[in-house]
């Protein structure tokens, strides 16, 4: 047995693992300002009975680091970490980590298997409360972050992974499940259920921007019982796509009313101002059901097709409402108007 307490200003993983290229690329970054306590068990026999690596058990108490131009200061609360061999294939088990970063805790479990054939796969639990997307990626003071991302989410996620064998990819799938999340930002959004399935993610590991203004991937998310101050949907599947700085999200089949619809939302935070461009269409909508949002009497009816055509940009909700352009087109045939106060319908939409 043995307690070890490690400090370091600088701690370089791609060079510490320079013997196992494969390992070394995944994750090319330097830890400043290491600390490491922890308290390592083995046997005699472990120790004289191995090929490459031999049997040792660590139990982490604390460790604190920064990687740098990727992660703010992270702080590892406790944790176990195995390292052994099974038929002269090395592993290392990491499991129970309990991580503090931009105020969330997350819970991790990771499997290693160098020099192996297969596929490795990592299991990660987030417990989020009040984190914030943005100050995970603090260190890009030049690039613009929006209101999208500069928010707050609170909620429980797991997210299974799948390393790549291709050293160009970050990783080879993600799929990111919650039983229940809100986030406080340009809306408020609460919604009972989150699956998102992503494949072929990367971005350019050597850049001095963002990761996220770099990132390429594409995927799918599926919601059920989303709810915002605008809207309310019982089911919602769309397909993301991530392209150099901009992201696209587009409607799949029929969602918030139950028509035909499809749409897309294109996202590109990364520019000075952050700017975005919307379309949408809606088949034969139940006016009443459009309305309602901004005017609580049933005083309209009768159904419309609506489109939308809309650019806008800015860093805040006050900015973007106000750069608004593009068009906004409302048609129908024979609808029903009764006692409606047009003035106070159109404040409440504005």
């Amino acid at each position: 047995e043995a307690q070890l307490v490690i400090s370091s200003e600088v701690y370089d993983f791609p060079q510490f693992f320079s013997a196992l290229p494969e390992v070394a690329q995944s994750f090319p970054y330097k830890i400043s300002d290491v600390h490491l306590a922890m308290h390592a068990e083995t046997s005699f026999a472990k120790l004289t009975s191995f090929h490459k690596i031999p049997e040792i058990d660590f139990k982490l108490k604390k460790v604190a680091g920064k990687i740098e131009n990727f992660l703010p200061v992270a702080v590892l609360q406790n944790g176990t970490f195995n390292m052994s061999e099974i038929d002269s294939t090395g592993i290392l088990d990491f499991s129970g980590f309990d991580i503090d970063i931009a105020n969330a805790n997350a819970k991790a479990d990771y499997r290693l298997i160098i020099n192996s054939q297969t596929l490795d796969s990592m299991s990660i639990y987030l417990e989020c409360n009040n984190m914030n997307p943005a100050r995970i990626f603090n260190e890009y003071e030049t690039d613009s972050i929006s209101e999208i991302i500069n928010a707050e989410i609170n909620g429980g996620f797991e997210c299974d992974i799948v390393l790549p064998k291709d050293t160009s990819l970050l990783f080879e799938t993600v799929r990111l499940y919650s039983n229940g999340f809100e986030y406080f930002g340009l809306d408020t959004i609460s919604a009972d259920k989150l699956n998102l399935a992503s494949s072929e993610v990367s971005y350019d590991k050597w850049s001095d921007s963002s990761p996220l203004a770099t990132l390429e991937t594409h995927g799918s998310i599926h919601i059920t019982n989303l709810t915002s101050t605008i809207f309310q949907a019982e089911v919602m599947d769309l397909s993301i796509n991530a392209s150099k700085g901009g992201y696209s999200v587009s409607v799949n089949d029929q969602q918030q009313f139950g028509m035909d619809e499809h749409g897309k939302i294109e996202v590109f935070p990364f520019e000075s101002p952050p700017t975005y461009h919307l379309e949408y269409t809606i088949k034969q909508l139940p006016v009443h059901d459009f309305l309602a949002s901004f005017y609580s009497e049933k005083l309209f009816t009768g159904f419309v097709d609506l489109d939308l055509n809309l650019n806008f940009h800015g860093l805040d909700i006050e900015e973007i409402t106000s750069s608004m352009s593009g068009k906004i087109t409302l048609e129908g045939d024979n609808l029903t108007l009764t006692g409606m106060d047009l003035d106070e319908l159109i404040n409440n939409f504005q």
